[in-house]
């Protein structure tokens, strides 16, 4: 049992490392980087066939967001996002 760490930009590379078991997309701020997660459109194929082969990702709050369907950022510009996950985050002001 074990893991060997991977490290991996969804902003940046084109796609996850070939060696990836597994998937984990933390928090952070989507919204700061949508058009540049949007525009990536190898790294989301990379991410949908990995989720296609049935390997496991965990994503929670800013990964959980960049996994739907769609970003709305606080001007209200809509970006696509890698499409696993059914809906639309949509950002809103603190406490709003």
């Amino acid at each position: 049992m074990g893991a060997k760490i991977c490290y991996f930009s969804p902003i940046r590379d084109d796609s996850i490392p070939t060696e990836a078991t597994a998937v984990w997309l933390p928090g952070g701020y989507p919204e700061l980087h949508a058009k540049a997660l949007s525009e990536n459109t190898s790294m989301i194929s990379s991410l949908k066939q990995f989720h296609e082969d049935d390997k496991p990702i965990l994503a929670e709050c800013g990964g959980f967001l960049y996994c739907m369907d769609t970003l709305i950022d606080l001007e209200g510009n809509s970006f696509r996002m890698a499409g696993l996950i059914q809906g639309t985050g949509t950002m809103k002001v603190k406490g709003g």
